[in-house]
């Protein structure tokens, strides 16, 4: 490209204020935003349909073009053919249409044969019709297409057309085009050749005509459809038959899955419909496109504008799709918007072929039924927390005297207190609350819609394990009260299997928006409840190994009381420096070793004492051969001084080795 032209074009401007004109060389310019062009292409969409549209748009930008060849032509005539195309793609960069980079020019002026292979960065066309309609499934600068084939036809004197085969607008890394004469494209372009075609006004306006005529009757469609599930709402049918019921008038898939994607509802009417939505949807969830480094852009489209986009994910495998459909399945995603807060994503699917412009129409008026139901619900669940947290609070303060009263209160909120489950208190406490005050700006709406989500976030996981929970918000904590089947053997394990899945879905939320320092929780597991007064007992359990682990200075723990034994009397009683230089006395030659020689001594011990002393156990344990332990214990012995056949003196190193693993030592 010719920058020097470029350089010299913004000199050549001449603004005549005063005239009310623009004007390079003589040529008179126009300053157009390219918002009002982009709301004109998106109008033209509307009223005449994509095909026609993109007719209108390719003619208009081939006129522009051949207008500005002959213009330049003019002005210039010292260049010769070639000379002049440089110029033209110089004059777009100048236009702010689009900046032109060659990347493969080829011209026979003898022949009369020209291939012009390119990328236009920025294109405004591209800009523009994702910010209105988001992915396209076609290229889309369409009047940047005419407008280089109508400049280089003018300059070779012989029809030359373009045509972009990648493009930003249908999620392509760049918009590349390739531009030959019409005899060496042959029967290639001849389909894109009808977009060139005049079309008469009359034969315009009967089409035009007719699409709005289809336009008003999809609309009526629409509005009968939204009206019958809005009923639904108002009838209380329930979320599941709104699926059920948007599923059969679009003849497709729907799923429904809230913020964390988590299914809340989904499906499928027919079996081949099935596989195409284990195609289209992979392990059953929409998280895949949120995910994805190809939908990245679109998912953020969706999440800013709030509105629908189309996907197909490259992945699905031909086999999964409904027998005789050859491509992949026609995907769309709602957000379910409520007072500008998206609460969910509806998905559906359906072979491509058999998608209508009212699926579109259809399925974002269902989002908003959608986001109606969920009001609906919200409203109840939040009468639902108020009571539920002044049950918690009284059952964990012990501020109750009669006991029948409260399993009254506890079967109105759906916990039974059955004999079939065994029950534990866990908090759920954020590390440091200051940062997500920080983070959220002190905005007490914000604050108080992350509780929410932390709540419904312990709520979704906990319904995984426990037959019966029951969770509220306290300060700045969760409490969740777990009813765990009488058949889990270890309980507590499956406890500490549901904390770690808190703070690992607590991750995932924070991967959306990540603040300057990661929000982390702590779990705090109780003691078992075998009646209502020991709820108090257990909470003030999980507490106490909570405030054990904080005085040691570790976040982000799953931490119970049981775990910590006898040995959390003496880590709560004696102050925490105190305990670490005894832990020094006892085992710091021990740690100097290890970090000097990179050895597992330390280690070695720890496992020793938890077999019990037996050499066979431990060799088993630390994967050590037994004449190696032997010789480790040797150098243990040796280096610490320790005499590991008092009863005494294990119980100290143990002890030791305690304090060092909670204050991160070891």
């Amino acid at each position: 490209m010719d920058t020097n032209f470029v350089l010299q074009g913004k000199e050549l401007l001449e603004f005549r204020l005063e005239e009310g004109r623009i004007l390079l060389k003589d040529i008179r310019m126009l300053l157009i935003n390219a918002q009002a062009m982009g709301t004109l292409r998106k109008d033209l969409i509307s009223t005449l349909g994509q095909e026609r549209a993109k007719g209108f748009l390719t003619r208009y930008g081939w006129s522009c073009g051949s207008t500005d060849a002959y213009n330049l032509m003019g002005r210039w005539p010292e260049k010769g053919p070639d000379d002049w195309s440089f110029l033209g793609a110089a004059f777009h960069t100048l236009e702010g249409i689009a900046r032109v980079r060659p990347v493969k020019v080829q011209s026979n002026p003898v022949k009369g044969t020209w291939y012009f292979e390119g990328i236009w960065e920025n294109s405004y066309e591209a800009e523009q019709h994702m910010l209105h309609f988001g992915k396209s499934t076609i290229p889309v600068c369409w009047s940047l297409t005419g407008y280089a084939g109508g400049f280089r036809s003018a300059c070779l004197g012989k029809r030359v057309i373009y045509k972009e085969v990648e493009c930003v607008g249908k999620g392509d890394p760049h918009c590349r085009f390739i531009g030959k004469t019409l005899e060496e494209w042959g029967d290639e372009i001849t389909t894109e050749l009808t977009y060139y075609e005049e079309a008469k006004i009359g034969e315009a306006l009967d089409q035009a005509h007719r699409h709005i005529a289809r336009q008003h009757r999809l609309l009526s469609q629409s509005v009968d459809s939204h009206d019958r599930l809005t009923k639904m709402v108002l009838d209380g049918a329930g979320i599941e038959a709104i699926a059920r019921t948007l599923g059969d008038l679009l003849g497709c898939g729907v799923l429904l899955q809230d913020r964390y994607f988590q299914t809340l509802v989904h499906y499928f009417p027919t079996r081949e419909l099935v596989l195409l939505g284990r195609g289209a949807f992979p392990g059953s969830s929409l998280k895949g496109y949120s995910t994805d480094p190809e939908y990245r852009s679109v998912w953020q489209y969706l999440c800013q504008s709030k509105r629908p986009v189309e996907l197909s994910h490259p992945n699905a495998p031909e086999i999964l799709l409904a027998p005789g459909v050859q491509n992949q399945p026609w995907v769309v995603v709602a957000p379910v918007v409520m007072g500008g807060e998206i609460l969910a994503y509806v998905g559906v699917c359906k072979p491509r072929h058999e998608v209508e412009d009212l699926d579109l129409m259809t399925l974002e008026r269902a989002a908003s039924v959608f986001a109606l139901e969920m009001l609906k619900d919200r409203t109840a669940v939040e009468v639902q927390e108020k009571i539920a947290g002044g049950f918690v609070e009284d059952l964990i303060s012990g501020n109750f005297t009669h006991r029948d009263e409260m399993l009254e209160r506890a079967r109105h909120l759906g916990y039974g207190l059955t004999a079939n489950c065994q029950y534990y208190t866990l908090i759920i406490e954020l590390d440091d609350f200051s940062n997500v005050v920080r983070k959220l700006k002190s905005q007490e709406p914000k604050i108080l819609a992350f509780k929410q989500e932390l709540l419904d976030l312990a709520r979704s996981s906990a319904a995984k394990v426990c037959r019966e929970s029951l969770a509220a918000v306290k300060s700045n904590a969760i409490i969740l009260l777990a009813g765990l089947p009488k058949e889990y053997v270890d309980p507590e394990a499956q406890l500490y299997l549901l904390g770690e899945e808190i703070k690992a879905r607590l991750t995932e939320l924070e991967q959306e928006s990540p603040p300057s320092k990661p929000i982390s929780v702590s779990v705090g597991i109780g003691t078992s409840c075998q009646q209502l007064e020991d709820f108090a007992t257990s909470y003030n359990a999980a507490r106490q190994a909570l405030d054990i682990v904080r005085n040691f200075g570790k976040e982000g723990q799953v931490v119970s009381l049981n775990k910590l034994g006898a040995y959390s009397i003496l880590f709560n009683a004696i102050n925490k420096d105190e305990l670490v230089a005894f832990a020094h006395r006892s085992l710091g030659p021990l740690a100097s070793y290890d970090q000097k020689h990179r050895a597992q001594l330390l280690r070695t011990l720890e496992v020793f004492l938890e077999q019990d002393c037996h050499l066979q156990k431990t060799s088993e344990a630390a994967a050590v051969s037994v004449s190696g332990l032997k010789y480790r214990l040797q150098r243990i012995k040796e280096i610490a001084n320790l005499d590991l056949g008092n009863a005494q003196e294990r119980f100290n190193i143990h002890l030791a080795l305690k304090i060092m693993r909670m204050a991160n030592l070891l």
